[in-house]
């Protein structure tokens, strides 16, 4: 696969090519139109390859390269009306905004729940999330996996990460489509909270006695994060 802004290699294999040099014209269709474009393959053992250059490739999608003409550098033959044909793909690069994932505060213990909600800049597909986490909790260059569908997605922060209470930030570094290979970086945090679980002694719990009718009064003192 090719990703958006990058050139794309043509590679060329003709059996009856002697050693040489060559220039070649050629057409684009589909997702890129352009005509007569011109490039120069060395064909060494029938093989060699030329750059289509990026600047011709501004749209995602499938594009058609036709070859249509191609001269012999050395001897000035040249063919035309070839007619040879080959469909290659442009693939987006992935994308993702602070505005486009959302993490609740979480109790000690349990996992956190990252939602994506994209708005455009991953189409469906594998993606690999690379982040890390500062505050009460520190691990750094994590990766998590999430499938992407509709523009929606949700991976999981392990709780194994999150084994302290307080204000915890993860902060994206990068996302790759597992699909084209295509990736970006990204510099965006998000903070939440680990809370911690509240604690009641039972020898910090009292009911004092009560006659028959009367309502019950539990009094809890010294009890921890309630």
């Amino acid at each position: 696969p090719i990703c958006l802004g990058q050139n794309a290699i043509a590679n060329l294999n003709g059996p009856a090519l002697p050693n040489g040099s060559y220039s070649l014209t050629y057409d684009l269709s589909g997702a890129n139109n352009s005509t007569a474009n011109l490039a120069t393959v060395t064909i060494t053992a029938t093989n060699g390859s030329f750059t289509i250059p990026n600047t011709l490739l501004t749209n995602t999608g499938v594009t058609n390269i036709t070859l249509t003409l191609l001269t012999n550098n050395t001897t000035g033959c040249t063919v035309s009306g070839l007619s040879i044909t080959d469909d290659f793909i442009i693939s987006p690069i992935p994308s993702l905004d602070v505005d486009e994932v959302t993490i609740n505060d979480i109790c000690i213990g349990s996992d956190a729940s990252v939602e994506i909600i994209s708005l455009g800049g991953l189409i469906d597909g594998n993606y690999q999330i690379d982040y890390s986490i500062s505050g009460a909790n520190g691990p750094s260059n994590q990766s998590a996996n999430v499938v992407i569908t509709g523009g929606n997605g949700v991976f999981t922060i392990p709780s194994g990460l999150l084994t302290n209470t307080g204000t915890t930030t993860i902060t994206f570094t990068g996302v790759t489509n597992l699909d084209t290979t295509c990736s970006s970086l990204l510099n965006f945090s998000i903070n939440f909270l680990v809370n911690a679980l509240p604690d009641v002694n039972p020898n910090e719990f009292l009911i004092d006695d009560i006659c028959l009718g009367q309502d019950a009064i539990g009094v809890i003192f010294n009890a921890l994060n309630l």
